[in-house]
């Protein structure tokens, strides 16, 4: 069921989509799915623990990600992270810090955020995906459930009470 609500921000003013995975693997192959299907490294954010990058990693796509870098969060630890995620990571403030209060800052609910940050502490891995509209939006949150993401939602001003 699509996720929606009141946007404080989104990434590029358009539509996000947001999925969890377990493995790297799975990561490389959705970004390589998502650029076949025209989404720019610019459009695409991934976030994970920083720790050693099992054997089946290629990386190939992951590598190709604007701005790919470690980035360290107070009170959570060393991370990989690449695309627009990161100004909303470098942003996250006020009641909300760390992973949960950046992605309450880009719209995902209280609730949301909070399980994401225990997926992504638990060594899970976040992809989030920015749309400029509701097709792309469909067509990237088909990309993610296909692919295996896991509590794929989607935040935007496009999003209206969960009508697609």
């Amino acid at each position: 069921m699509p996720s929606s609500r009141g946007v404080r921000l989104t990434m590029n003013g358009g539509i996000s989509i947001f999925g969890l995975y377990e493995s790297h693997l799975q990561v490389d192959k959705t970004v390589a799915a998502l650029q076949s299907e025209g989404f720019g490294t610019s459009d695409i954010s991934v976030l994970f623990p920083e720790k050693p990058v099992a054997a089946e990693t290629s990386g190939k796509a992951l590598a190709l990600l604007a701005g790919i870098g470690a980035l360290a969060i107070p009170g959570f630890g060393p991370f990989i992270v690449a695309g627009p995620i990161v100004g909303a990571l470098a942003g996250a403030g006020g009641n909300h810090a760390g992973v949960a209060g950046a992605l309450w800052e880009l719209g995902l609910s209280e609730d949301e955020a909070m399980r994401y940050d225990q997926r992504i502490r638990s060594g899970g891995i976040l992809l989030s995906v920015n749309c400029r509209d509701v097709a792309g939006s469909r067509r990237a949150r088909a990309i993610l459930e296909s692919s295996g993401a896991a509590e794929v939602a989607s935040v935007g001003a496009a999003c209206g009470a969960g009508r697609w």
